[in-house]
């Protein structure tokens, strides 16, 4: 499915790219049960004897290749050093009672952290954010000091566009992080 995400999102940048857009694109591929491709999941079954891990890490492929194909379009068309482009996730890895029945490890990483989707651990809701606008952010970039919710992407968003945000909204401009 995210391939199909990405080729309308590339039909859309196609049809706007003369004025300024907002694309939002919210991938599915990522989320339990997995469905990756065969011939993907081919190259991942040496990697785990976790046959869960082994399609979450080819989904992950096709998602990687699937986000590579729109920037490489917005490079393409020139539109490289003036389109902020914003990557993160909604939530911490699933952990559903089935994997631990199995007894087999849910797939995904909270890097150490204690907690997994539906916790309000830093596992469940802490996730990584990557930005991508060059001349804007500098290329390897990493703040570790700001904590910005998923409330404050809008009032961002319209401060780096200019655009006047509503007084009863919630959420922070965090554009100068």
């Amino acid at each position: 499915q995210t391939g199909i995400y990405i080729d309308r999102a590339v039909d859309f940048v196609s049809r706007n790219r003369k004025g300024p857009f907002y694309l939002q694109v919210w991938f599915n591929d990522v989320h339990d049960p997995f469905r990756p491709k065969e011939e993907l999941l081919k190259k991942y079954t040496d990697a785990s004897d976790n046959p869960y891990f082994q399609k979450y890490l080819a989904v992950i492929d096709e998602l990687d290749r699937q986000i590579g194909r729109l920037l490489d379009h917005l490079d393409k068309l020139g539109l490289r050093d003036n389109t902020l482009v914003v990557l993160s996730s909604d939530n911490g890895p699933t952990a559903w009672p089935r994997y631990y029945k199995e007894k087999l490890d849910p797939p995904g990483s909270t890097n150490g952290l204690r907690g997994r989707k539906w916790s309000l651990y830093e596992g469940g809701i802490r996730e990584p954010l990557i930005a991508r606008w060059p001349g804007k952010i500098p290329a390897g970039a990493v703040n570790t000091n700001s904590v910005v919710c998923a409330v404050d992407l809008f009032p961002t968003f319209c401060a780096i566009a200019g655009a006047s945000v509503p007084d009863d909204l919630d959420g922070e401009d965090f554009s100068a992080a």
